[in-house]
């Protein structure tokens, strides 16, 4: 049986895939939609070492984070609101 995760084409993006700022941006605003990114968009952020853009990157992250974060807390009060309506 073939392994689900392909760890050479994983380790060939890792070590071939050079970043440049415009695909780094590009990349960050398609994660703030909320879009799954791809294995090379994703070794693009890996690989980006200028000092400012990975703090786009951490900002980015961040946001995610606040997002995904108050999705669930919405769903989870909405929940118990449509709970408490039907006792």
């Amino acid at each position: 049986m073939k392994p689900f995760i392909d760890t050479d084409e994983i380790w060939d993006l890792l070590d071939h895939t050079k970043p440049d700022r415009v695909r780094v941006k590009e990349t960050i605003a398609k994660s703030l939609e909320k879009n799954r990114l791809t294995l090379e968009e994703t070794a693009l952020l890996i690989n980006a070492t200028e000092t400012d853009l990975v703090e786009e990157i951490k900002q980015g992250a961040r946001e995610l984070k606040k997002t995904n974060l108050w999705e669930p807390n919405r769903f989870i009060r909405s929940f118990i609101h449509r709970q408490q309506m039907h006792q």
